[in-house]
C-alpha cells in the first residue's frame, strides 16, 4: 500500500487502514452479537462464513494488485518500474513526474544497497542481530525494540478485553447481561 501511494497521502492511507481494523471490529461484534441467540450451529457458522467471504474478496483483488515499482527495481527491471510507475500515478511514461520519481526510488535503492550488508538469504537475517545493546543506531537494538513494542501491545491484554471480556466480566458479576456492554 504504501510503495505505490504517492507521498502526500501515505500516512492518511496507513490512518484509513487502522480505522477500517476498527470498524471490522467493530462489524465482526455486530454479527456475532445478532447470532447469539440461534439455538442451531448458524450461531457460529455464520460470523465464521462472513469471515471467509471478506477472506475471498482480499484473495482474488490480491490477482489484480500490480507489482510495486520497487520491486522491479530491485530486480533491475528499469523500464518495467517505469512502465508500472506510470500505470499507477496514472501519468504518461515520459511524464516529469513519473521520472522524478522513479529517479528517487533508485537513488533510495541504490542508497540501501551501500548501506545494507548485501550477502545470503541467512545473512540478511542475522544482519537483524549485528550491533551492540549499548549502541542507539545498531540493529540488535532496534530488533529487540520492536520485538519488545510487540510484546508490550499483547500483554496490556486488548485482546482478551475484545474477545472474553464480556464472559469474564459476566462471571464476576459486575455486569448483569452481557448486551449491557453494547
Amino acid at each position: 500500500m504504501s510503495e505505490i501511494a504517492p507521498k502526500k497521502v501515505r500516512g492518511a492511507l496507513v490512518s484509513g487502514y487502522q480505522f477500517c481494523i476498527t470498524i471490522g471490529i467493530l462489524l465482526a461484534n455486530c454479527v456475532v452479537y445478532a447470532t447469539q441467540n440461534r439455538l442451531d450451529t448458524g450461531s457460529y457458522r455464520i460470523p465464521i462464513a462472513i469471515q471467509f467471504l471478506w477472506a475471498i474478496i482480499l484473495a482474488i483483488g490480491l490477482f489484480f494488485l500490480p507489482e510495486s515499482p520497487r520491486y522491479f527495481v530491485k530486480k533491475g527491471k528499469l523500464d518495467s518500474a517505469a512502465k508500472a510507475l506510470a500505470s499507477v500515478r496514472g501519468q504518461p511514461l515520459e511524464s516529469e513526474y513519473i521520472q522524478d520519481e522513479l529517479a528517487e526510488i533508485i537513488a533510495n535503492h541504490e542508497y540501501e544497497l551501500s548501506v545494507v550488508p548485501q550477502g545470503s538469504y541467512l545473512a540478511s537475517w542475522t544482519n537483524c542481530f549485528s550491533g551492540s545493546i549499548t549502541n542507539g543506531s545498531s540493529n540488535i537494538r532496534r530488533t529487540l525494540m520492536g520485538i519488545g513494542l510487540q510484546m508490550m501491545q499483547q500483554l496490556t491484554g486488548i485482546n482478551f478485553i475484545f474477545y472474553y471480556g464480556v464472559v469474564f466480566f459476566t462471571s464476576l458479576h459486575t455486569i448483569k447481561t452481557p448486551s449491557s456492554l453494547v
